[in-house]
């Protein structure tokens, strides 16, 4: 009997977890709602020191617990001994320190800045922060694209339309709600799409690393405007060209049974993109895919609210006396 229980209630957990209509849009937009909005969701920092004290002088910023780090396992290297949580009501929502590094070659400390979800981290909030810390240098950006429901972008038209430069499928489709593309653990990049209800929107964030940064040269909160490189190298909405897929296959030597019988493969995978691609890898050894793709008009919604983004970030530090 307990046998049959637990597996009627492994039966329920898939079917949360796994859903057809995985991405179906059931929030209603807001009065007003943009149809894409960008925030910056996330700021990773490296530094040589952080100055606590200092910190804690700023107006609504307050200390909300520290502790030591531990190893998971005993051979577990940890690349920095504890971390100090800060809290604020302004757009920093929480303020994660690490400190006590176990190796010089790292930063002498390292600095999350994680924003309020309505509006994301703004420039004088972070500014201020800034300010106080040494030796600078910008580690991590993540960014995150707000689809409004009106917007026609949900969960299945990111699985079935976008494309992460060379990002890898990471987990899509699996669980109910959210995808992800890339690696945590690597220098590029990484992208995950979830509902949410927070912003009544469908959120696109792309996580871009250190190795990434330093290719498009980032370096501080100024250099911000070398984010448009993302696009459309990093993060595109396209889709095949069935005549110019068909033209390429003729020239690499398929017949016309073997053209129809991998446009047929194409067709079981036409909710993914990414399975697309990897069709005409493994069956047609096709390079240069991007190609026979063809760019949407949605791309223009990514483009126009990170322009809009941009404006709200100075490319060059304002002098003293201009400054409000």
């Amino acid at each position: 009997m307990k046998q049959e229980q637990k597996a009627r209630w492994a039966v329920a957990t898939l079917r949360r977890r796994l859903d057809p209509t995985v991405g179906r849009r059931v929030i209603q937009a807001a009065p007003d709602q943009p149809a894409c909005e960008v925030r910056l969701d996330r700021l990773g920092i490296d530094s040589s020191g952080f100055p606590a004290d200092a910190v804690l002088r700023l107006p609504e910023f307050e200390r909300t617990k520290g502790h030591w780090l531990k190893r998971r396992e005993p051979d577990d290297f940890l690349p920095y001994g504890r971390v100090t949580r800060f809290a604020s009501t302004t757009s920093i929502r929480e303020l994660n320190v690490l400190s006590e590094r176990q190796s010089h070659r790292l930063a002498g400390c390292k600095i999350m800045m994680i924003a309020e979800d309505q509006q994301g981290l703004r420039f004088a909030d972070v500014c201020a922060v800034l300010e106080l810390l040494p030796d600078v240098r910008v580690g991590l950006v993540e960014l995150a694209w707000d689809f409004s429901p009106d917007s026609g972008v949900d969960g299945a038209f990111i699985r079935k339309h976008a494309l992460f430069g060379k990002s890898r499928r990471r987990r899509v489709a699996e669980i109910r709600g959210y995808d992800s593309w890339g690696s945590r653990r690597g220098r590029q990049k990484f992208v995950h799409s979830y509902d949410k209800p927070e912003v009544r929107a469908q959120r696109l964030e792309i996580q871009v690393l250190a190795g990434l940064l330093e290719k498009l040269g980032v370096s501080d909160i100024f250099d911000f405007q070398h984010l448009t490189k993302l696009l459309p190298d990093h993060v595109v909405f396209a889709k095949f060209d069935e005549q110019s897929v068909i033209a390429r296959l003729r020239n690499n030597g398929f017949s016309a049974t073997g053209t129809i019988h991998l446009l047929q493969k194409l067709d079981d995978h036409s909710d993914d993109l990414y399975a697309q691609c990897n069709v005409l890898h493994r069956f047609a050894r096709m390079t240069n895919i991007r190609r026979a793709m063809l760019p949407l008009l949605e791309n223009k919604l990514l483009e126009e609210a990170l322009r809009d983004w941009l404006t709200k970030w100075p490319a060059a530090p304002a002098r003293l006396s201009q400054r409000k």
